[in-house]
């Protein structure tokens, strides 16, 4: 990759020890655990005399955990940001992105799987405060709902955070 390009990857996994009642109804199972895969990208930076975080780049994550315990058992999401989208706010960053979870076999869903889109526009104040406005289009959520139960209908959502970091 171009130094002006930085890229990261990252793998891992996690392990929960505690008792999980298993989604069949057989028992329950001691300990339950997942991997997943992040990918970051700069895609594009701009010409000279710019933030070196302003530009263009993507993302994407996978991860995969039991599926007899866990009632979402795969997922993967792909995004976009920009960052100094609009000259006067250097650095706001706006971005787009689609995600799927897939219901475990287990879960008795209508659907296998949820998506969803989100946009979103973080409006920076300062390096340490923000709000960001998020719109959200789920398809099929909660995978439809359960098969004796009512469907659940797509869903819009829209949310409002303000977002504090804090430097120790």
């Amino acid at each position: 990759l171009r130094d002006n390009l930085p890229g990261k990857v990252g793998l891992g996994g996690w392990y929960d020890t505690n008792s999980f009642q298993e989604l069949d109804g057989s028992g329950t199972r001691s300990g339950t655990g997942g991997a997943y895969v992040i990918l970051d990208q700069a895609l594009w930076r701009p010409f000279e005399g710019k933030r070196k975080d302003d530009g263009l780049s993507a993302c994407f994550s996978a991860g995969y955990c039991d599926p007899l315990v866990n009632f979402i058992d795969g997922g993967i999401l792909a995004g976009v940001t920009e960052t100094g989208l609009i000259p006067s706010r250097p650095i706001d960053i706006a971005g787009f992105g689609a995600t799927a979870a897939h219901f475990s076999d287990h879960a008795s869903t209508r659907n296998p799987f949820e998506t969803s889109i989100e946009a979103f526009y973080r409006f920076r104040f300062s390096e340490s405060v923000s709000g960001k406005p998020v719109v959200q289009y789920i398809f099929y959520s909660f995978g439809g709902g359960n098969v004796d139960e009512p469907v659940i209908s797509n869903a819009l959502v829209f949310t409002l955070r303000l977002e504090v970091t804090f430097y120790v």
